[in-house]
């Protein structure tokens, strides 16, 4: 970290003062590990909220590691490296529904160190509801913060879930642009049904918020807040109720504040999902469906990814990081970050493929 850069300065202050604040028994040095100074993922959430409302922007929660050391985090924070490259191409991780790239762990520690990964920036609540409810204007977002960092070359996209739809049309996007895509990993990208006719948002709120409030005792100056919050967002008043999330000077507990994070950025990014056309990518693609994925949206997702690598993966969505899965996941993710073309085939335990 350039220390004589009054940004980089500003940001360790603000990461200091977080640290102490959230650990007062482990005063912040330049050598002492968060794991060390006795964070855990409580405390991790408390250090970014702090941080949040100290720099006045988003701070991912996947940042604060076991391994975070003060310096780290400030260098992180206030600065923008060029990506790592792997075999001469940066592989992007595109966060999915709350920002799971942490999630990856798994998968990176598999695949060794001679793959480096990047994590790209996904809007957050800083940005309006009219762009975090349209897949398209998220991707463009996240094209322009992958070209500002990696301006020239080729590039390989990864994502799961939601993360992996936007990373299907942020490479159509920068595909589009003139970059070259050379590989795009997809793990069970997720396209959900429209809810049906009969659906009752605002009462089925209600009555989780009532849940809420007899299971976990809320105060109910706090159950009031969080009902009004719902109710904002279910009768349509969604930017009123992202603003009241980012509202300076309020007080609530940082799990509150969670719950209501992930309600929010989880509604908006599904009606994303809803509101998406998406289009073909030429790009030649790693697709890993799960046994949860009906036929249908298998066959959805194997027309939008004509130059394909099926693997078929046993269990469910919430299963892909698992230890099973990974082993199952190596042996294609290895080629897909190595230096040969992916070439459409598949790869299955169970002997399926399309």
């Amino acid at each position: 970290m350039n220390a004589e850069s009054p940004i980089d300065a500003l940001v360790e202050a603000a990461v200091r003062e977080a640290w102490r604040l959230t650990l007062p028994d482990a005063p912040p040095d330049a050598r002492t590990t968060w794991a060390e100074a006795g964070g855990d993922s409580l405390a991790a959430l408390h250090l970014a909220l702090r941080l949040e409302a100290g720099l006045g922007r988003t701070v991912p929660l996947e940042l604060i590691t076991t391994e975070t050391t003060v310096p780290a985090l400030a260098t992180r924070l206030s600065t923008r490296k060029q990506a790592p490259r792997c075999h001469g191409f940066p592989v992007f991780l595109v966060p999915g529904h709350l920002g799971d790239s942490a999630s990856w762990a798994p998968i990176r520690q598999a695949v060794g160190s001679t793959v480096a990964f990047e994590t790209a920036a996904m809007p957050d609540l800083e940005s309006a509801t009219a762009g975090l409810e349209d897949l398209e204007w998220t991707a463009q977002r996240v094209a322009e913060d992958i070209m500002q960092r990696q301006p020239s070359g080729g590039l390989v996209l990864a994502g799961y879930s939601f993360g992996a739809c936007v990373a299907h049309e942020t490479a159509r996007q920068l595909a589009a642009a003139g970059r070259h895509v050379a590989r795009l990993v997809l793990l069970d990208p997720w396209i959900p049904e429209p809810a049906g006719a009969g659906a009752r948002p605002v009462l089925d709120a209600a009555r989780k918020a009532w849940r809420l409030l007899i299971r976990q005792r809320q105060k109910p100056a706090e159950y009031l807040q969080w009902l009004g919050f719902v109710l904002l967002f279910h009768l349509g008043a969604r930017e009123a109720a992202r603003r009241l999330l980012r509202a300076p000077g309020r007080r609530l507990e940082p799990l509150s504040q969670l719950r209501r994070r992930i309600h929010f950025l989880g509604q908006v990014r599904v009606k994303a999902l809803l509101n998406w056309r998406p289009q073909p990518v030429r790009s030649p693609v790693l697709l890993a469906i799960s046994d949860q994925h009906a036929e249908q949206r298998m066959a959805i997702w194997l027309a939008l990814c004509p130059d394909h690598e099926l693997v078929r993966l046993r269990g469910g969505h919430g299963d892909v990081f698992t230890p099973e899965a990974v082993n199952q996941l190596l042996p294609p993710l290895r080629a897909a970050f190595g230096p040969a073309r992916v070439t459409s085939r598949s790869h299955s335990g169970q002997g399926r493929g399309p």
